[in-house]
């Protein structure tokens, strides 16, 4: 009986061991939708939804995630995060939610007229989005960068006063 406990200890210990130890594979970026722009007073808000998913066989958690977003090369916020939780091999969606001020949200106002009047090609505009994300598994964590680059139609945008 003894014997068996040990045995069964054992099992379990190598096999958390293995599985912790398998290599994460970094998150991987599908897309951004559902940006809505919000005046709240002298402080413009920014929400987006970013579409991510998780390879890995695993279900993990981001203990941290810290997402600086671009428009046309000009920086408009940076957004850290806290804890979330992703399950094994599949999508989910994180809602973010930035600050700006008026002097970074003019600075795109030149792009966006642009676009909207057609002197760039499909009235898009370049977003780009860099960062870091943490991720845990068990008593392991992995850290790794991300840089995506997107066109975004003007049509994805709103604008709620």
């Amino acid at each position: 009986m003894k014997n068996s406990i040990q045995l069964l200890l054992a099992i379990t210990l190598i096999s958390v061991a293995m599985i912790s130890c398998a290599p994460m594979k970094p998150i991987e970026y599908k897309s951004v939708d559902n940006f809505t722009v919000t005046m709240k007073g002298l402080a413009p808000e920014i929400r987006a939804d970013v579409h991510l998913r998780n390879p890995n066989s695993m279900g993990a958690r981001i203990a941290a995630m810290t997402i600086d977003v671009f428009i046309d090369g000009t920086k408009l916020s940076s957004v850290c995060m806290d804890t979330t939780c992703v399950r094994a091999v599949g999508d989910f969606t994180i809602p973010v939610v930035a600050q700006t001020n008026l002097v970074d949200l003019a600075k795109i106002i030149p792009t966006g007229l642009n676009a909207f009047l057609g002197k760039k090609s499909k009235h898009e505009l370049p977003v780009d989005i860099k960062g870091n994300v943490t991720v845990k598994k068990f008593l392991f964590s992995k850290h790794f960068e991300f840089e995506f680059k997107e066109n975004i139609a003007l049509d994805k945008f709103k604008i709620l006063k």
